[in-house]
This record gives C-alpha cells, sequence and structure tokens, in this order.
C-alpha cells in the first residue's frame, strides 16, 4: 500500500482583485473557519497561511504544533518539498542572465560526464529540463530521489551519476512528464557553472538577497534552523516521521523554509528586484507556448486564468504557493 504522507504543511496565497482586504474581518473569519475545519477534518498536526494582497500581507496566521511539540509559527522550518523547484529555476535564469548557461544549449556542454540513450537525435536542453520535457521517465527519476545516504559534499553528483545512462522514453521536447529528476540534473549544471555546491549558491545568490535568512539548501542548516521530522498519515491520524532528508534533493524538493520567507520569494516574483531583469521575470511568470502544463519551474492551470503556482510534498511535509494574477 502506497504510504499517504502529507502533514504538516505551508501554504501561501497570492489574492486576486476579490478584495480581500476590503473584506476585512469577515474575510479573515472566513479563512480562520476554513483553516480549523481542515485541520480537524484531515488530522493535520500543524500549519501556517499567508496571504498577500498588493504587496502586502494581509493576513497570516498558524496552527498546531510541529512533532517536537513546538508550537507552529511563521518562522516554522519545514521541508517545501517541490516548491523548491521554482527556487531552482529562478537560479538558472539568474546563470542566463549573467550568460553562463543558455537556455537551448544540449545539457552536456555543462555536465558532459552525464549520458543518456534515445532513439532520436534531439538532444535534452536546459529548458527541456526546466520544463519538464526532457523524456526521462517519472520512473527512471524516482530510482535516485528521495534517497538515504548521499554523501553531504557531493550527493547531487552522486545521484546524477547513478542515473547517467538512462534511456529516454521519449523524445527530448516531446511531452510533457513531470520528473523531480530533471531538476536534479539542474543542480549540477548550477555546481559545475557556478563552482560552487548547490547549497552555497543559493544563499549566496538568492536568500541572502531575499531576506530569506531561515531557508537552507542543505540539512545541517536546516537543523540549525530547526528543522525536526514531519509526520506520516497513518490510516488517517498522523505518525511522527523519522526526518528523511535527501542531501542531494534541494534542487528538486528538499529546501526548507518558513511561511515568512517563502512570502518573500513569492513578492520578488511578483514585483521584481536586482537579482533579475524584469524581462527573464516575465518569462519565469509566463504560461508556455501551446497550451502545455508546466512553464520555466511552474505549474500553470489547464484552463481559466493562467497564473503560476506549486505543491510540494516530502515523505514528511507539505506546501503549496499560488499566485493568481491581480487584475
Amino acid at each position: 500500500m502506497k504510504r499517504l504522507v502529507i502533514c504538516l504543511f505551508v501554504f501561501l496565497l497570492i489574492a486576486p482583485s476579490l478584495s480581500l482586504a476590503a473584506a476585512g474581518d469577515d474575510t479573515a473569519q472566513q479563512i480562520e473557519t476554513f483553516m480549523n475545519e481542515a485541520l480537524e477534518r484531515y488530522h493535520i498536526p500543524g500549519a501556517s497561511l499567508e496571504v498577500v494582497h498588493n504587496g502586502q500581507t494581509i493576513f497570516q496566521d498558524s496552527w498546531g504544533t510541529m512533532s517536537d511539540g513546538s508550537v507552529v509559527t511563521e518562522d516554522s522550518t519545514f521541508l517545501i518539498g517541490s516548491v523548491s523547484k521554482p527556487l531552482t529555476s529562478l537560479a538558472i535564469m539568474m546563470l542566463v542572465e549573467d550568460g553562463e548557461i543558455k537556455l537551448d544549449e544540449p545539457i552536456e556542454t555543462y555536465i558532459p560526464w552525464f549520458t543518456y540513450q534515445t532513439d532520436g537525435t534531439k538532444p535534452i536542453t536546459v529548458r527541456h529540463l526546466l520544463e519538464q520535457t526532457s523524456g526521462i521517465s517519472a520512473y527512471d527519476g524516482m530510482k535516485v530521489t528521495d534517497q538515504l545516504g548521499r554523501d553531504k559534499e557531493n550527493g547531487i553528483t552522486q545521484a546524477v551519476t547513478e542515473l547517467s545512462g538512462v534511456q529516454l522514453s521519449r523524445i527530448p521536447g516531446e511531452a510533457y512528464e513531470y520528473n523531480s529528476a530533471n531538476y536534479l540534473l539542474l543542480g549540477a549544471i548550477i555546481e559545475v557553472v557556478s563552482n560552487q555546491s548547490f547549497s552555497a549558491f543559493m544563499e549566496t545568490h538568492i536568500f541572502s538577497p531575499l531576506g530569506m535568512n531561515n531557508t537552507t539548501a542543505d540539512y545541517e542548516r536546516a537543523v540549525e534552523r530547526g528543522f525536526v521530522p514531519g509526520f506520516h498519515s497513518w490510516f488517517g491520524q498522523p505518525v511522527k516521521g523519522d526526518g528523511l532528508y535527501d542531501q542531494s534533493g534541494a534542487p528538486y524538493g528538499y529546501m526548507s523554509s518558513t511561511a515568512s520567507d517563502l512570502t518573500k520569494f513569492i513578492k520578488f516574483m511578483l514585483d521584481g528586484g536586482q537579482l533579475l531583469s524584469q524581462q527573464s521575470l516575465k518569462q519565469l511568470q509566463t504560461p508556455p507556448e501551446n497550451g502545455g502544463r508546466y512553464g520555466l519551474g511552474w505549474h500553470f492551470p489547464r484552463s481559466g486564468n493562467k497564473y503560476p503556482y506549486h505543491t510540494g510534498a516530502t515523505p514528511e511535509y507539505k506546501s503549496e504557493i499560488f499566485f493568481p494574477n491581480e487584475v
């Protein structure tokens, strides 16, 4: 039986112009009621939620406790799962702006030691990895992700080496197939191009400049900032986990952060800043062509308002970010 893993989550919402601010106390009470009912119904031990409107936080609250009994706050440390992917895509775009990476360059330009078998002649490009169209199957990706025992210094290289030689299931660029291994490969590219560890690059170039002082991309710093095991759901009831952490997993799912830090990231995604030009930021915010479902690090709804969002889950945590366009 597949183990359902849920249950400590951070939820960030960028509110569209449904006038949450104008609704005031009534809307705040509705959110409180919704969250209390959800926590009770799904037996969620703890959660933190922030709602941003017109660049300002208009709602923030936290509920429940962490596995060590501490009260959840907006500064509690969670693993954010695949919400890590948009942060990795931001790092890639920064290196693109610096001229260190080209989106449509074959990945062997940067990691020639990674090989793959394909029935076609079209190479995997950096863009294919970002858009989840590399042709590497999700099944093969699962063999090298969410693993224990990686080396803390060379975990990303170790995991990519294990994946090397993979047989592609599709021609690159042909079809979307969500696969965390694509972002594992992006992490390796970032390390090679920057000549830094993935963790050091993220800390120096993204977390620190954005004031995300409690966000990390490695286990040791996560523990320093309060990381504790999360919970599994066992027959609908939360059970404390063992704190699984994949030392190679930060690029795709094992960054740790807080509700308050993720709010800083999402405000940057809305308003921009010194890290990235408006042109490059726009690329991150733009849905893929031809009705695609996944852009440069972000999901987009299949129909209706095409706003960026991402969900994330590790074996013990869950997180979600949505930012509908404000009109």
